[in-house]
């Protein structure tokens, strides 16, 4: 019990379980919503609980971190974060602006505006500034800065060292996104050649991704960060744990987050178990949904990712089906501003015509 006889809400390192106290604690919120100005902070509290992403978008649809982080409608999320950002900076509501634009630039990430997304983050960096850079704020900011260039493909190396001193802060503000910033590591690991760290890091993982709810925030980043890692490094390892988790938390209640597809990630599952035939289902299924999301750099990823599956496959592999693909993610790649992904289809090619 705490001290004010209340028991404390049943957590595990870096994200929020599936208890009955969330689901109160969402309900308050909610009842509240009129007096807490559409929830601006709403990203950072761990508490809203929503059955799907229909119930989402039905409950929190003029909410932009509802529309941005669980059911990935980028346009109208940007739109609400953009008016949330004026009506936030006209009052001196400056960590409600910030958070506002930190939203913007995510939607405008995910849809592949860079120059719009550079913007609203050099906005929030500023507001940042003006606030004393808090944890939580200067965390987002980095966090953005590590999503453009995951977009680009490149600066993996010099993210390391600004993850690892993230995961040694112990601010409170920041213990929710831990697990998140854990799932981050591995992949910068997968990335930067470190493969036994980011093996490591990923069974570190595995109760969070286990106990951790689907309607968490971060969960649905978290196990297509950690999917994503074991991608990079073409293993397999948790995959029956990963698949599990990622079909009944976030394919079956269908949430959406930017830089993340679950079709996607299952897509990746699949093909590394083996199961090519299932992972051009599921490629094809995330190719629907991205681009009815205007999702353009994680169109041509899709792309990209299928036509290495099938480099991957060596002589087994459809060399036609894979150079197809392989131009059609060229064109995004260039003209969204991606250059280590361009770089990366150049060498499929090469291998593809040898």
């Amino acid at each position: 019990m705490s001290s004010g006889g209340r028991r404390a809400i049943p957590s595990i390192p870096g994200i929020p379980l599936d208890v009955p106290e969330r689901h109160e604690a969402s309900r308050i919120q909610f009842a509240n919503l009129a007096s807490l100005e559409g929830l601006g902070g709403l990203a950072s509290g761990g508490n809203v609980v929503f059955e799907s992403r229909e119930d989402a978008i039905e409950r929190g649809g003029a909410v932009p971190a509802v529309m941005t982080l669980w059911a990935g409608e980028y346009t109208r999320g940007a739109a609400l974060a953009s008016q949330s950002a004026v009506r936030f900076v006209a009052r001196g509501q400056l960590a409600l602006a910030t958070h506002s634009l930190f939203l913007l630039a995510l939607c405008e990430l995910a849809l592949g505006n860079l120059a719009a997304a550079r913007e609203a983050l050099a906005r929030a960096a500023e507001l940042a500034e003006r606030l004393g850079n808090p944890p939580l704020i200067t965390a987002m900011v980095q966090g953005l800065h590590f999503d453009h260039a995951e977009i680009r493909g490149e600066g993996y190396g010099l993210f390391v060292p600004v993850n690892e001193r993230f995961l040694a802060e112990d601010a409170l503000e920041l213990r929710h996104m831990k697990a998140m910033g854990r799932a981050v590591g591995a992949l910068l690991y997968a990335h930067t050649g470190r493969g036994e760290d980011a093996l490591r890091a990923l069974g570190r993982l595995l109760p969070a991704i286990e106990r951790g709810a689907g309607w968490a925030v971060f969960y649905t980043n978290l196990i297509y960060t950690v999917i994503e890692a074991l991608w990079i490094l073409d293993r397999r390892d948790h995959a029956d744990v990963l698949e599990r988790n990622l079909r009944e938390k976030t394919l079956a209640p269908d949430f959406r987050s930017p830089r993340t597809n679950a079709r996607l990630a299952l897509a990746r599952l699949c093909a590394l178990t083996g199961r090519v035939e299932e992972a051009r289902e599921w490629f094809d299924k995330a190719r629907r949904v991205v681009e009815e999301q205007g999702a353009r750099p994680l169109r041509a990823i899709t792309d990209f990712d299928e036509a290495w599956m099938e480099v991957r496959r060596g002589p087994a592999g459809n060399r036609e089906r894979a150079l197809a693909l392989l131009d059609a993610a060229c064109g995004p790649f260039e003209s969204i501003g991606m250059p280590e992904w361009l770089r990366r289809a150049d060498e499929l090619r090469q291998q593809l015509e040898r």
